[in-house]
């Protein structure tokens, strides 16, 4: 294709996967003109323009408010560019960590769910579970409060004042299983299950129960697991780690959300 040869909007189209209408629209705004006009007052665009416009893509790809596009096109120098493209790619480096922080946060999701939907929910088990790094919230204080919800919050806004993210699964850390038995809803922690926690629930051996129920509900379980200890002479010798894999994301019913509660056994 010849510089000087002139395309059809239509053709300018075929070449830019920019619609008619929008180069029509863009002519109208001021944004973006043909080079000429036919006397049946046709547009007509030359090759040279498609760098243009690819770069007009790229800015409203970008988000970039066309008011400001117009402006920088009447105005363009290099200064004027370089400086958009400074602030572009600072955005786009916030998009990024946004967008993998995002996936990580999905795949946690996504891994506790597969385990929930395979979970043989009336087994009591001895499983060898993988290292999982969490997240731990500061030691929470019943005897001032004893109402569940009202610690959460104070972790929840603890973790915001840390710039922690909340999206995360969040689990309860008892010190011990005569704690967990005591006081089932009432955990020492709360904690995230975050792939970035400074904090882990080792790998090893784990005895391993599950139960169904809203939050703080754990039934029968803690009494099942230390009976299955005694009659396999366990000794459960590490906290308590109660995780939610199925709850309000997945499931409409909340007594039906599965808990699972897994302590390290030797």
């Amino acid at each position: 294709m010849h510089e000087n040869q002139v395309l059809s909007i239509s053709q300018f189209a075929a070449f830019t996967g920019v619609s008619r209408s929008t180069l029509i629209y863009y002519d109208e705004i001021g944004l973006f003109s043909p080079v000429s006009r036919g006397d049946n007052n046709y547009r007509y665009y030359s090759p040279k323009q498609i760098i243009t416009i690819n770069f007009i893509n790229v800015l409203r790809d970008l988000s970039v408010p066309v008011k400001e596009i117009r402006e920088l096109v009447r105005n363009r120098t290099p200064e004027n560019i370089n400086d958009l493209m400074m602030r572009q790619d600072q955005e786009l480096k916030k998009k990024i960590r946004w967008l993998r922080e995002s996936q990580k946060v999905i795949r946690t999701v996504r891994n506790l769910l597969n385990v929930g939907i395979v979970a043989d929910e009336d087994a009591i088990s001895v499983d060898e579970l993988d290292e999982l790094p969490i997240m731990m919230g500061r030691q929470n204080d019943f005897e001032e409060s004893s109402f569940f919800y009202e610690e959460f919050i104070a972790f929840c806004r603890q973790a915001k004042i840390r710039g922690r993210n909340l999206n995360y699964p969040i689990g309860g850390y008892f010190d011990n299983m005569d704690v967990f038995l005591q006081l089932p809803s009432l955990p020492t922690r709360f904690f995230f299950v975050n792939p970035d926690g400074e904090d882990l629930r080792p790998a090893g051996r784990y005895l391993t129960g599950y139960t169904r129920g809203y939050y703080g509900r754990t039934n029968d379980l803690p009494a099942r697991m230390v009976a299955y200890a005694k009659e396999h002479s366990l000794v459960l010798d590490g906290p308590v780690y109660n995780i939610y894999l199925l709850d309000e994301i997945s499931v409409s019913d909340p007594d039906l959300y599965l808990l699972q509660v897994t302590v390290h056994v030797s």
